[in-house]
């Protein structure tokens, strides 16, 4: 089956609160060239360029909006890319689920370094992010762990959440040292202390809640998607 690539644009209109049904939105559609691809995870690199992962086909991709040119990375099988950054000299960095690792393409020569996850019960990877020193902090969603990589020194550390089964999801930077976490499978906000490595866990009001993915505004403002209920919190 042929999956889309959508990029959405939005409108330079500032939607203010009551007014947001008025606005428009332009939204374009571009269907990949390769067949059976399942785009996921979009990033939105150096000049615009946006780059995506497939698990399904084990590559990396970008689309360059201006000319609409898709380019491709093939990956080793069982790769399963799930999550993708570009970092300085536009180092690609992804996480790789079928090898439980973390791994660094430049996308000039194709190499790849990787890095294991030490704890083989870190299956799953789902989201990562960088933190302010420009390590990369990674959720594991399935077997309940936050990890980190230092990019100096290429140490993995590993740290398990203390409630059962609340499934980090989505990571985000927050202040100095200060990292957010939504925990998709309890009603959970987690924040983790890059010093310390530590985690300390915030319940969201309704135990029905389900965060997803979250997001640190410039105020330090915590924003969060509940996927269970339609609502932003």
């Amino acid at each position: 089956m042929i999956r889309f690539f959508f990029l959405l644009i939005l409108l330079a209109a500032v939607v203010k609160p009551g007014d947001a049904c008025s606005q428009t939105v332009d939204i374009r559609e571009w269907l990949l060239p390769w067949e059976d691809s399942a785009p996921s995870n979009a990033f939105v690199g150096p000049r615009g360029r946006v780059w995506f992962v497939s698990a399904e086909n084990d590559f990396i991709g970008n689309f360059t909006p201006d000319t609409e040119n898709f380019n491709r990375y093939d990956l080793q099988r069982r790769t399963e890319p799930v999550a993708l950054l570009v970092g300085a000299e536009r180092t690609l960095w992804f996480l790789s689920a079928g090898r439980r690792e973390i791994a660094s393409m430049n996308p000039g020569t194709g190499r790849v370094e990787a890095y294991e996850v030490p704890e083989r019960r870190a299956r799953e990877p789902r989201a990562m992010t960088f933190d302010a020193d420009g390590n990369i902090w990674f959720t594991v969603s399935r077997d309940n762990f936050v990890g980190r990589l230092d990019v100096a020194s290429a140490a993995v550390s590993i740290i398990p959440i203390a409630t059962d089964d609340a499934e980090p999801d989505g990571i985000a930077a927050g202040g100095t040292n200060e990292l957010w976490v939504a925990a998709s499978g309890a009603n959970l906000l987690l924040r983790v202390d890059a010093a310390s490595m530590s985690i300390a866990e915030f319940p969201v009001p309704s135990e029905d809640a389900r965060p997803r993915r979250v997001a640190v505004a410039s105020d330090n403002r915590v924003w969060y998607t509940d996927f269970e209920r339609g609502r932003l919190g």
